[in-house]
């Protein structure tokens, strides 16, 4: 059984992983925010081995272990368990929410993938609050990661900051003659 500290490593990993594919493939927004919510995830599973010295296999179970009207000992607060929830369906919405394009009918499908940079930023505001309580409750830190996504310049987040990724156009580049 995982123990609490694994799945600390196991969050700082996922958030290091979301900070290289931010850099890497910044527009695939639907999978950041997958992966924020499994660093959620592990944060969660964590602060349930280290109240309960147990392991849930679903998110039905982890659910019924945090929600604020559980007997449990691994109870959240209602912010935070509502931010894990809001966190969940954003997951969701991120892996399973998309359409196609009515006007590609025969055609080669085109879809049309319903994730934007609104849903990423609002995702980690949800996850910003969960490592805060996280971190106060156990007192742990977790990193602070740099992300390419221009709507967290206006942002005061502790553990995400804005970065700007740079990108040259070849118009750009102008190569000195040799003289």
């Amino acid at each position: 059984m995982p123990e609490f500290s694994n799945h600390v490593e196991q969050a700082k990993r996922n958030l290091n992983f979301l900070e290289q594919i931010n850099k890497s493939i910044p527009n695939n927004w639907d999978w950041q925010v997958t992966v924020g919510f499994y660093a959620g995830v592990h944060l969660i599973n964590g602060h349930i081995a280290k109240k309960e010295n147990k392991h849930y296999q679903s998110h039905e179970r982890v659910d019924q272990a945090i929600n604020l009207y559980s007997a449990c000992p691994a109870k959240l607060p209602q912010d935070i368990y509502l931010a894990y929830q809001k966190l969940q369906n954003l997951s969701k919405r991120a892996r399973y929410l998309c359409h196609d394009d009515p006007a590609q009918k025969g055609k080669t499908q085109k879809f049309t993938y319903l994730t934007s940079e609104t849903h990423f930023v609002k995702s980690l505001m949800q996850l910003e609050k969960i490592i805060t309580y996280f971190e106060k409750e156990y007192d742990e830190t977790l990193p602070s990661i740099e992300l390419n996504c221009g709507a967290l310049q206006s942002l005061q987040l502790s553990h995400f900051k804005y970065f700007s990724l740079s990108i040259v156009e070849p118009s750009q580049i102008t190569v000195a003659a040799n003289s």
